[in-house]
């Protein structure tokens, strides 16, 4: 009896799969390798898009593995649809300034302060709207404005007449209060108001960054609220039947992390999922635990010596380095201002004097002043040949 799955046939060993020498095997298996479950070959994951649904797509190559010590083949490659969901954060009330493009046509662009969006709730902003009032039939009345949430009356006008804020009226609420004993309009004749208020507007061309909008007062706020779709790590896996398994990560900003393998099914790869559109909208690692021939092994041993013998011989090196400051992988420099680099065993009969070779038959380098012995690189023409080493004893 064989199981399908999506149109295929359930992968599976050929019968008999659970005699007690397939289990002797696979117990085996789970012995010698820490575990039993890596793959064999092939088992390729890679990403196919997405669906007109919406879903993800992967394809996973043929090939063979064995999971809990148990075989498991795909004699063909599988299509993997995978309806992932992201894990959702509210960002409540979000504040950006507006400025001067906002009144402009297209509007003020808004990048948000933790893509990708996923949906946005709601946008705010201060607009300036100005409306024609009627006075009330009483002095001192308080004319109410059409919108509740007034953040400041800017000007009241009537024909060339301002009124003065504070004097004549002042903000009460979302009333224009004319209580002061200042000047007020005519009882039941009409006036202009102009005034700040907190609109709800659509975005403009959203996407996951961020979103336009238009209409908003300069140097006020635009206030946006917005659900984020948190990145995470999810991970494909195959379990001892052939099916295919989906462990799903915990979403987060920063310091994302695998979701832990249970015993008893393989790994095949990593999904770093971002929720963006286009590329880079996800990635795609194939780390399951392969099986390494031994030929590869005895690469991989080979490069490890050599790297131990070049660690040997930097050791050596910097040994050498900080017993004489002169030598350097076999190359000996005396700069020729004091005695220290000298065989002082043997007789010193040449000098450099001011950068020049002056030859035999001079005062001793060893005896002489410092005024003869300053010059420190000889011209290339002339060169002195101080005995030293194994170069003592031999005639210059």
């Amino acid at each position: 009896m064989y199981t399908v799955d999506n149109g295929e046939l359930r992968a599976r060993e050929a019968p008999p799969a659970l005699d007690s020498f397939a289990q002797s095997i696979a117990r085996y298996d789970r012995d010698s390798t820490a575990g039993g479950s890596y793959i064999v070959s092939g088992l390729t994951v890679r990403d196919a898009g997405d669906g007109p649904d919406g879903h993800q797509i992967y394809t996973v190559a043929e090939g063979r593995a064995r999971v809990y010590g148990r075989g498991v083949e795909l004699p063909t490659s599988r299509r993997i649809v995978f309806a992932a969901e992201p894990d959702l954060r509210l960002i409540d009330t979000e504040v950006s300034i507006a400025d001067e493009s906002a009144g402009q046509e297209g509007g003020q662009r808004v990048s948000v302060a933790h893509p990708p969006i996923r949906s946005i709730e709601a946008v705010r902003i201060t607009t300036r709207k100005t409306v024609s009032l009627v006075h009330g039939n009483y002095s001192g009345c308080a004319d109410a404005l059409p919108d509740s949430s007034v953040v400041a009356i800017v000007e009241c006008r009537q024909g060339d007449t301002v009124f003065a804020p504070g004097g004549d009226y002042r903000k009460n609420g979302d009333r224009v209060d004319w209580s002061p004993s200042g000047a007020e309009p005519a009882n039941g004749s009409t006036y202009s108001c102009t005034y700040d208020c907190i609109v709800a507007v659509e975005p403009l061309n959203p996407d996951e960054d961020g979103f336009s909008v238009e209409g908003a007062v300069a140097g006020s706020s635009i206030i946006v609220n917005y659900r984020q779709a948190l990145p995470r790590i999810d991970r494909l896996a195959i379990n001892q039947d052939g099916q295919f398994v989906w462990i799903t990560g915990v979403g987060g900003e920063d310091g994302l992390s695998s979701p832990s393998v249970p015993e008893g099914v393989l790994a095949l790869a990593t999904v770093l999922q971002t929720w963006r559109n286009g590329a880079g909208r996800r990635q795609v690692v194939n780390d399951g635990v392969r099986a390494v021939p031994f030929s590869e092994i005895t690469a991989i041993n080979e490069r490890i010596d050599y790297l131990m013998r070049e660690v040997a011989r930097t050791r050596l090196e910097t040994d050498v380095s900080t017993r004489e400051a002169g030598a350097r992988a076999g190359l000996f420099v005396d700069p020729l201002l004091d005695d220290s680099m000298r065989d002082q065993g043997m007789e010193q009969t040449a000098a450099i004097v001011d950068g020049v070779h002056r030859g035999h038959g001079v005062r001793p380098v060893g005896g002489c002043d410092r005024a003869h012995r300053r010059a420190v690189h000889a011209p290339r023409v002339s060169r002195a040949a101080v005995p030293h080493g194994r170069n003592a004893g031999k005639p210059l």
